[in-house]
């Protein structure tokens, strides 16, 4: 008989702990996933170790003194999981304070998470041949031969080739049905071969390589080159027969970084990300698993790819935010690469051209080693600039959507036949839909934010829980027939290009339009081969590569700023960077116009000069003074309910709980409410995160208990505070 520890599917903190069954198979291993009974249903289990007993089943219930169930089923061949990941879901379990179970989900394609609700593998018919002396016509040996010279074919495939054979023969006993999971089909792509590096590709590439640390980060200017030099060290890494993670974040991971990397290193590569379905997933995954690619492009989960002899880990663009996961666990993929690198004896390459701020301070004190790439490779490494006063255009009656020199510039840009990229990062025609008579905002019935009017099918959308409502009749509180709409997005912008400019062929990207499969890739082939403007909201911002944009503009380039973040600054200066580092990338000389109600700030400013470094200085000073990271480390804990007044109650519960501890504490503060949820949160504040971590846990593990009626929510290291 052995002894199994499960680890239930079950993500709540008060069952966060394995339980024991046994079973009398002996091919019960560690890291495979388990059906087990718990509480009087049938619930999927992660086995943590296996031990045999030599007690009887009644010995072992009486020695021990309570009952033990069978396992009921093993649901996997192979170790799901092996020594290295269960070790790291532990690392991230004490890093994000989160249910064990919840770290082993992440790391898993949804057709293997331990959720017995999933859907299993596809399967699918593959055809073989038998040996044979039969007679057959022309047609049928034609169908056995095609068959044969495969050794096996998808019922799928056959049929295609030879519609209505297949029944003839079968029934002369000559083909083999054999049922397999669905599995990876290869793609013929040409091989190209490595471009030749510039002097300063090449000083980065040797430093790297001459040099012995774990973690560097590559601050390279937009259009530097910075891809070239990944794929090169990644050849490297996999001659040394080594393993090869490259991380972009999922708005970046554009068809034209995919179409870099395979046109590489050709199929021995997969692609991993969240637009791929869960069976194309699952197969990418296997992929790895069976040992048959050395390198994954992918994003944030791919971090979790099952390599066993990982040596290079690249995070491109390393300051998006999309490499922090926004549920539970709330990890960051920077933190995942340099545990696993430690773990492998590997290296982690952090690049951007607008670092994280805590990253380039690291690098500044020299925990990561800081590698600089300062040229583009492009003869126009300077873009002029106008930052262009909004307020000043409407004291003049303009618009301050699209003001007189923007639409002188892109008439001038349409007259030469070259491209125009315009970034507006809000979606829908309008954020606030308003009554002519009383003035009454439209808000969402769950939220306490407004509704924004959408334009193309004549909706109300909120952007917060996604409700969606018809354009109203009339008005809910004075019964008035009259709208009216302030502010505007993305379609306002396309209807506003469309009356300026009838001729020009204009293509808009984003979420409204990138929904469907396929379809991001469709749009930006559209605007390569015939379109003349990109309007598009931060997904335009990276990854693009067009050489014959030479206008990149930024409307209400300020709108960030509003925002109540102490990160707003550091947003705004990123986005304006990234997105004028798409034009200029040929022979073509580009321009950058901004738009934006103040003209001055000096994120804007500095973001239209390409001046990191001293964006980095001055965002310091303020980070100083308000003693934010990186000078000081952060957990966010949001309490929420719909009961007001339990709330309140369940808050001060906390917060008395809170005062104990010897970190600072900050609230707690009222949110807004999202989804009919009323919101609460702190934020503790210290200079040492694992005390900090260590002291709020002991804290969590009893505070569930006595919170169970409200949801918590803890973010280690929060992105976003409200």
């Amino acid at each position: 008989m052995f002894i199994a520890e499960v680890l239930i599917q079950y993500g709540a903190y008060q069952v966060d702990k394995t339980f024991s069954y046994y079973t009398e198979a002996d091919n019960v291993a560690v890291g495979m996933r388990v059906l087990v009974n718990f509480a009087n249903r049938d619930i999927v289990g992660i086995v943590l170790s296996v031990e045999k007993s030599e007690l009887t089943l009644e010995e072992y219930e009486e020695v021990n003194g309570f009952k033990i169930l069978e396992i009921k089923g093993l649901l996997d061949e192979y170790v799901i999981l092996n020594q290295e990941l269960l070790a790291l879901g532990k690392f991230m379990q004490k890093q994000t304070i989160s249910p064990l179970i919840n770290c082993y989900s992440a790391m898993l394609p949804s057709k293997l998470k331990p959720n017995y609700s999933s859907k299993d593998a596809k399967m699918q018919v593959y055809l073989s041949t038998i040996k044979h002396d039969q007679k057959l016509t022309k047609l049928q040996a034609r169908g056995f031969d095609f068959i044969n010279s495969k050794s096996e074919v998808s019922l799928t495939e056959f049929h295609k080739e030879f519609p209505g054979l297949l029944a003839r023969l079968e029934a002369k006993g000559i083909i083999v049905r054999t049922l397999k999971e669905v599995r990876y089909e290869a793609e013929e792509l040409p091989i190209h071969q490595h471009l030749t590096l510039t002097v300063d590709q090449k000083s980065v590439y040797d430093e790297f390589l001459a040099t012995n640390h774990l973690t560097y980060l590559l601050h390279g200017v937009t259009g530097a080159g910075k891809t070239e030099i990944y794929l090169q060290l990644a050849e490297k890494k996999i001659k040394e027969g080594k393993d090869v993670l490259i991380l972009v974040p999922e708005i970046s991971l554009t068809p034209q970084m995919i179409n870099s990397v395979k046109s590489r290193f050709g199929d021995t590569v997969a692609i991993y990300h969240s637009h791929l379905n869960d069976q194309e997933k699952y197969e990418q995954y296997q992929r790895v698993n069976e040992k048959k690619v050395k390198l994954v492009v992918g994003t944030r989960s791919a971090i979790f790819m099952p390599f066993e002899n990982i040596g290079l880990i690249i995070l491109d663009e390393e300051h998006d935010k999309s490499y922090k996961q926004a549920s539970s666990p709330r990890y960051h993929a920077r933190d995942i690469a340099i545990e696993r690198a430690r773990n492998h004896n590997a290296k982690v390459l952090l690049a951007s051209a607008t670092p994280a701020l805590e990253s380039y301070a690291r690098a500044h004190r020299g925990i990561y080693h800081l590698l600089n790439l300062s040229k583009k490779i492009a003869k126009n490494q300077v873009i002029p600039y106008k930052i262009i006063d909004t307020q000043k255009t409407l004291y003049a009656g303009g618009s301050n959507i699209l003001t007189k020199p923007l639409l002188e510039a892109i008439q001038d840009r349409l007259d030469k036949k070259q491209q125009i990229v315009i970034l507006l990062n809000r979606r829908g025609y309008a954020p606030v839909f308003t009554c002519k008579n009383c003035f009454e905002v439209k808000m969402c019935k769950n939220c306490d934010i407004s509704m924004s009017y959408h334009r193309d099918d004549a909706s109300l959308i909120c952007h917060m829980c996604g409700l969606i409502e018809k354009l109203p009749v009339t008005c809910d509180d004075c019964g008035h027939q009259r709208f009216d709409y302030s502010g505007f997005g993305t379609q306002k912008v396309e209807q506003e290009l469309i009356k300026f400019f009838p001729y020009a062929h204009i293509v808009r990207m984003d979420s409204d339009q990138v929904g469907k499969k396929g379809s991001h890739e469709r749009l930006l082939k559209e605007f390569e081969n015939k379109g003349d403007i990109l309007l598009g909201t931060q997904m335009i911002a990276k990854g693009l590569d067009f050489h014959r944009v030479t206008l990149v503009s930024v409307l209400n380039a300020d709108a960030m700023l509003a925002r109540n973040s102490y990160r707003s600054s550091e947003d705004t200066f990123n986005l304006i960077n990234q997105v004028s580092g798409r034009g200029g990338r040929g022979d073509l000389a580009s321009e950058l116009i901004v738009q934006s109600f103040d003209a001055k700030h000096y994120a804007i400013v500095l973001a239209c000069e390409d001046e990191y470094i001293r964006f980095f200085n001055n965002e310091m000073q303020y980070r100083h003074l308000a003693n934010y990271p990186p000078y000081s480390y952060l957990i966010k804990i949001v309490l929420s309910g719909m009961n007001e007044e339990l709330l309140d109650e369940k808050t001060q519960v906390l917060k008395a709980m809170l005062e104990q501890a010897s970190f600072d504490l900050l609230g707690p503060s009222s949110l807004l409410k999202i989804n009919r949820f009323e919101r609460r949160q702190f934020i503790i504040r210290g200079k040492n995160l694992e005390t900090m971590i260590e002291e709020y846990t002991k804290i969590h593990n009893e505070i569930v208990k006595k919170l169970s009626s409200i949801q918590i929510l803890v973010d280690v290291n929060p992105m976003e505070i409200e």
